[in-house]
């Protein structure tokens, strides 16, 4: 055995310096030979990479000559991310973390669907316990309309990871989106899959206290009672604002928290705390059309 190992070792250090990395990321050439610090560095890089392709989506025409020359940009480096993971996976063909990053980059930026679904069960044949891969596999039988394979595959990722935030976000938006598909699978009513998914949205505000977008979700989840016809306590919905401003930090998230606010007292039918809330909106944007409409709903004019 003590001879295998090292036979083994001694190949995979001749693979490593036989599979080279181009000179763009040439400083990935030093990690070839150490599987976790290799993996850990290509994913910086490619969390970088797509932070800034994700900051031009939607902002590029294709008809500004500079903005082409950005696209064909985009589309190489998306390209040439590709060719830096299967070049890692030439050294380290079992790392099912490379092999679900690699399904991501087919997924999210190349629209390659069966590319990214095959790299995503290679990772679980590789490490069945691997709850990112789960979460990410919901979400694209969520997308094509087979709910209950989805509803699984999310169970099992929040089985294997209770407490990650982004499953538990996830399962929220799929119980209000999909709510008649989840009641039937579940045999649940609409109150008690509205009841569910707020349950789990409060507790993730409690989760990260300090999360202003988790707060604002909360409070912007009771909206969905209306299509859901499902009765709630819109005195509960102005307090989540309340809460949700108290973490806000730009006049756009201030005066968004007040607008709101006003809008669940509206259908608490609590005319002097819309009012109350209005005038606060109206302090940030006084030429608001919204807030000047909603004043006008509860007989406040201007």
């Amino acid at each position: 055995m003590r001879n295998y190992v090292i036979v083994l070792a001694m190949v995979l250090c001749s693979l490593a310096s036989a599979v080279q990395f181009p000179a763009k990321v040439d400083f990935l050439n030093e990690f070839s030979g150490n599987e976790e610090a290799l993996t850990a560095a290509i994913r910086e890089f490619d969390q970088k990479e797509l932070a800034y392709l994700s900051s031009l989506r939607g902002t590029l025409n294709a008809a500004n000559e500079e903005h082409a020359k950005q696209l064909k940009d985009a589309r190489l480096r998306i390209e040439e991310l590709k060719d830096i993971y299967e070049t890692a996976l030439i050294l380290y063909p079992e790392n099912a973390r490379l092999h679900n990053f690699l399904g991501e980059l087919e997924y999210d930026y190349r629209n390659q669907t069966a590319a990214a679904l095959k790299e995503w069960n290679k990772a679980l044949q590789l490490d069945p316990k691997y709850s990112t891969v789960f979460n990410n596999m919901s979400l694209h039988y969520f997308h094509i309309g087979d709910y209950e394979k989805g509803l699984k595959l999310l169970d099992e990722a929040i089985r294997l990871d209770k407490k990650h935030p982004d499953y538990m976000y996830n399962m929220i938006q799929m119980y209000l989106i999909h709510w008649k598909h989840i009641g039937e699978i579940r045999g649940w009513s609409n109150k008690k899959v509205f009841r569910e998914a707020m349950k789990m949205s409060k507790k993730l505000t409690e989760m990260q206290p300090n999360d202003f977008h988790i707060r604002q979700d909360y409070a912007n989840n009771f909206y969905s009672s209306e299509s859901m016809e499902v009765e709630v306590k819109w005195k509960d919905a102005a307090e989540a604002w309340a809460m949700a401003r108290e973490l806000a930090k730009s006049p756009e998230e201030i005066f968004y928290t007040w607008l709101n606010e006003a809008r669940t007292w509206i259908k608490d039918k609590n005319t002097s705390e819309a009012g109350r809330c209005l005038n606060e909106a109206r302090q940030i944007r006084p030429d608001s059309p919204v807030v000047k409409s909603l004043s006008e709903q509860i007989g406040q004019g201007n």
